[in-house]
């Protein structure tokens, strides 16, 4: 990766925690559908940071990868969480990710509807 592409994935990271933030704020004061679409705008940037790390650059591509999972949870985007978590195990994440990303899926697994 070059430097511009390391700034672009900083910068969308950088946002999508920004914006996960106001979700936050939104969240405390119980205004929880506006929480959920700051959370959905911050999902967005987040998977696009992390589709922009190539294959293998660990520990970073699986931490973006877990964020953005995390992010679709609080969607209530069950399916999305744990694509985005497997995304994120594909590669070769650290042993404390793969068991953040593991725990994902389980909240996915047991939030989904059934089928």
């Amino acid at each position: 990766m070059n430097q511009n592409q390391i700034n672009r994935i900083n910068g969308l990271h950088e946002e999508a925690m920004d914006i996960s933030d106001e979700g936050d704020r939104a969240k405390k004061r119980g205004d929880l559908e506006e929480a959920r679409e700051f959370y959905r705008r911050a999902l967005v940037l987040e998977t696009q940071a992390a589709d922009e790390i190539p294959f293998g650059t660990e520990p970073s591509r699986a931490i973006l990868y877990r964020s953005a999972a995390t992010l679709a949870l609080l969607c209530h985007l069950e399916p999305e969480a744990e694509r985005l978590a497997n995304l994120g195990l594909a590669g070769t994440p650290p042993a404390f990710v793969v068991v953040e990303l593991r725990e994902v899926i389980e909240q996915a697994r047991k939030h989904e509807p059934q089928k």
